[in-house]
C-alpha cells in the first residue's frame, strides 16, 4: 500500500510537473503567434509605403522628363528670338545715318 501511494505521489507531481511544461508552451506558442502577426502587419505596411513612394518616384520621373522637354523647347525658342534680334538689327541699320 505504501509503494502504490508512493507511486501515486510519483505520478501526481509528474503530472503537474507535465501540466506545467504544457502551459509553458502554450504561452510561447501564444508568444510567437503575437509576434508573428506583428511581422504580418508590419510587412503590409512596408508594401503600402513602398507602393507609395514608388509611385512618388515615378511622378517626379514623369515631372523631369517634362522640365527637360521644356528646357529644350525654351532653348529652340530662345535661339529663334536670337536670330529675328539679329535680323531686327541689320534691317534697323538700313534707317541708321
Amino acid at each position: 500500500m505504501i509503494e502504490t501511494s508512493q507511486e501515486a505521489a510519483n505520478t501526481q507531481a509528474a503530472s503537474l510537473s507535465a501540466q506545467h511544461a504544457f502551459e509553458t508552451i502554450k504561452n510561447s506558442a501564444e508568444a510567437i503567434n503575437s509576434m508573428n502577426q506583428q511581422i504580418a502587419s508590419s510587412a503590409e505596411e512596408q508594401t503600402a509605403v513602398a507602393k507609395e513612394i514608388n509611385a512618388l518616384i515615378v511622378g517626379v520621373s514623369s515631372l523631369a522628363e517634362e522640365t527637360s522637354t521644356t528646357a529644350v523647347k525654351t532653348d529652340e525658342k530662345v535661339s529663334e528670338l536670337t536670330a529675328t534680334a539679329l535680323t531686327l538689327e541689320k534691317r534697323c541699320a538700313y534707317f541708321n545715318v
